[in-house]
Order: structure tokens, then sequence, then C-alpha cells
């Protein structure tokens, strides 16, 4: 019955479209007529396919679409959830079980150029990590959906509609975490999104805020991970194979009731680089001794949260930072003649290679607004010291010019980056001070 009254709605469907269709052009009425009538006849095809007892027809269903154009895998797994729970043509309960998945969002393509899926495909995709403990294959998420929700999987005990109810309400929180707006953890969502490493942490984090872990073990849980890939990003460990570190090492050992430590143990023995968790001596001799390894956004999201932390409580709030530039001290073209080598250099070469490191070290970074810094530009430094002091309300230029040098150099710039790597090392601790 269900299926005769699933051919009469799509009948009624198509009659409608097509009338709409004529009478949108009356003049034209008889040349749209034969031009229908030549695309039924010529290139429209219909099958019928006679299934047994035990054939699935949702099955039958994707092997034919598969043939035309080709499907998500979230449209698939839609699918099969629609046949299993038995709401193929009951609107009102296919909606309630799958509509929060026909929003738009879902469907726009993401940004990341490496992983160019759906924010549906993606999510599911993350979300089947979690509930497996194992790796996934993104080409073979429907395939794995069925097989984890198969009667005869053990490790699987709930019913169809329990197991879509776990996913709405993962879904909310993947959605929240994608836009940075997850309360609690907005800003570390955001540095994590600026680092590109969320495809890498999200099952981590879908599991820690789906799963029954207290908030104070949640919050700790984060400030760990937080400083683990801060620190990393800093002496330019590379993400590569952080992705099974995180799935074999850690997801499918961690249990709720001690989550915390157990990153924490997790990423403090880690001895090889791919996992290293950098400490206090690494950080400070990386940053106090070569130029910074990040550049761009992520050079400027590091100089934002020193700037945060310099601040004092009785400090006007700084809640948009999206105008602020990162300006070198000494400029990056500091060949110009404001800023020549001292006169007494004996190996300019050296000289010159001694200085192209100091100038990307942190310690020649600052912040200034977009005006500030085109006005700034490769000014001397005692037209920087003073334009500086005159115009800006920042705490990393108030510092700088407490005690300013009278030649900004070589010196000066290690000097500053060894303070702003105790900073660092403060703002995200280490293995031993958790």
């Amino acid at each position: 019955m269900n299926q005769i009254l699933g051919i009469q709605g799509a009948y009624g469907y198509f009659v409608t479209e097509v009338e709409n269709w004529l009478n949108a052009d009356p003049k034209n009425l008889v040349n749209r007529s034969d031009a229908l009538e030549e695309i039924l006849i010529k290139h429209f095809q219909t099958a019928a396919i006679d299934l047994d007892e035990d054939e699935q027809p949702h099955i039958i269903f994707e092997t034919l679409n598969s043939r035309g154009e080709s499907l998500n895998q979230s449209d698939l797994i839609k699918n099969t959830v629609m046949y299993e729970a038995k709401v193929i043509d009951d609107h009102v309960k296919a909606k309630k079980l799958w509509g929060m998945f026909e929003h738009a969002w879902w469907h726009a393509t993401t940004k990341e150029k490496s992983l160019r899926k759906i924010h549906l495909d993606r999510f599911l995709n993350y979300w089947m990590i979690v509930l497996t403990r194992k790796e996934v294959s993104a080409d073979r998420l429907a395939a794995s959906f069925r097989e984890y929700i198969n009667p005869k999987n053990m490790d699987c005990k709930q019913s169809i509609e329990e197991i879509v109810a776990g996913v709405r309400r993962a879904g909310k929180v993947y959605m929240d975490m994608e836009k940075a707006i997850y309360p609690g953890i907005e800003t570390f969502l955001a540095r994590i999104k600026t680092m590109e490493v969320g495809g890498t942490t999200m099952p981590l984090l879908l599991w820690l805020y789906t799963a029954e872990v207290p908030e104070e073990r949640r919050m700790r849980f984060v400030r760990v991970l937080e400083s683990y890939l801060v620190r990393r990003l800093l002496c330019g460990l590379h993400p590569t194979g952080l992705n099974e570190f995180f799935l074999r090492m850690i997801l499918r050992e961690i249990e709720s009731h001690n989550a915390d430590n157990f990153l924490i143990e997790k990423f403090s023995s880690a001895t090889i680089d791919y996992r290293l968790w950098p400490n206090d001596r690494m950080v400070r001799e990386e940053l106090a001794g070569n130029s910074m390894r990040c550049k761009g956004p992520r050079q400027k999201m590091v100089m934002e949260v020193i700037e945060m932390q310099m601040r004092s409580d009785m400090a006007e709030s700084l809640s948009n930072t999206s105008q602020l530039t990162v300006e070198h001290i000494l400029p990056q073209k500091w060949k110009e003649k404001t800023w020549p080598l001292p006169s007494a250099v004996v190996d300019k070469e050296e000289a010159t290679e001694d200085r192209n490191k100091a100038v990307k070290a942190i310690g020649n970074l600052t912040l200034t607004s977009g005006k500030l810094n085109a006005s700034l530009s490769n000014g001397a430094w005692e037209e920087k010291r003073k334009t500086l002091g005159k115009h800006s309300g920042l705490f990393l230029n108030k510092n700088l010019l407490e005690n300013p040098p009278a030649v900004w150099d070589e010196e000066a710039i290690w000097k500053r980056s060894r303070q702003l790597a105790e900073l660092v090392i403060e703002i995200w601790p280490g293995p031993d001070k958790f």
C-alpha cells in the first residue's frame, strides 16, 4: 500500500510540473507540447524491477543511481535510514528522523582544499570513526554504516531510531564546532581552525563532547590538546601522522572517566617527532634562537594570544582583532638606507645572514592596526618608536616601549625573543605543568 501511495505521489508531482511548464508560455503551447512529446518518446526510459522477499530495494536503488548521477555517501546513508526505519512514505516521520540534515549548510562544500566534501559527508565520516573507534574510509562510509547497524554486529545494540538520534545530537555539536561557536571553547576552536588541524582533532572532540565526561575534565583536556598542538606548531613539527596517532593510540583506548589524564599520559610518553609534545627547553631554544616556523594567520594568532596574556584585568577588552596585522619592527626589506648594517661589520655576508634570521624571529614581531602598519613601513627605529608610542594602545607595544633600546638590532631582537618565549611557555604549559 505504501509503495502504491509513493507512486501516486510521484505521478501527481510530475503532472503538476508538466502543466506548470506548458502553461508558463501559452503562446508557444504547441511547440512546447511537441518538445515534451519528443523528450518522453526518445529520451525518457522507465524500468520495472520485481524483487524477491529477501532482496533489499534500497541497495538496488543505490546500484541504479551509481550508473547515473553519483550520490554522496550521506545520500546513501539517508536512504538506508529511511528504509530501515520504515518511513520512506511517511513524510512527517522521515522529517523528524533526518530533517535537520536537509539544511543548506550541511550540503555546502567545505573550504579546505584537501577535504572537498560536503559538511554532512565529513561529519558522518568523523562520527562513524567515533562510533567504531577505527579508521573509516570516506569512500566506504555508507557501507561501513550498514555494517555497523547490521543485527549481527554485537557492538551495536540500539535500534535505528536510537542510532539516528545519536547522529542528530552529534550533528549539532559538529555544526557548532565547525562554526567555532560551541559554548566555552570558541577561542580554542578558532585557533585549531587557524592552525588547520580541525580535521585531525574533530573525531576526538566529537567523542569528548558526546561522551559523559565531566566538564572540568573536558576543559582540562582541551587545554592539554591546545598546548600540544601550538607547541608542535612553534617547534616546526609537522602534523603528518597525527591522524593515526589520535585514532590508534588515543581514541581507541580512551575512557570518559579519565580522559584528560589519559591524554596527558599519551602525549608525554611520545618520543618520536610526529607524536612529540615539546617541553619548555625545546620551546625556549626554538623561539629564542631561530626564525618563527609559522607564518601568516598562524603567526598572527600566536602574537594575538601573547597580547591577551599581557593585558591586565583592568585593561579595556580587545574583542575584535580582525584589523590587526603583524609588523616587523626591523623591516623585512631592511637593506634600505634607514636600516644599514653597522659600519664595523667585517664579514657582511655573515652579518646579512644573521640579520635575515633575526628579522623573522618572534622578538622582532608586534601587532598594529592596518593603517598604522602601512604608515610605519620601512621607517627607522626612532620614527617607529615615536609612532607606536603615540598611536598604539596594544600591550605588546607598551611593553616594547617601557624601556626601549637606543638601537633596534639583532641583540635587542634576541633579548625580546627570550622574554616572549617565557610568555609562550606560560600560556601553553608543557607536559610537567598539568
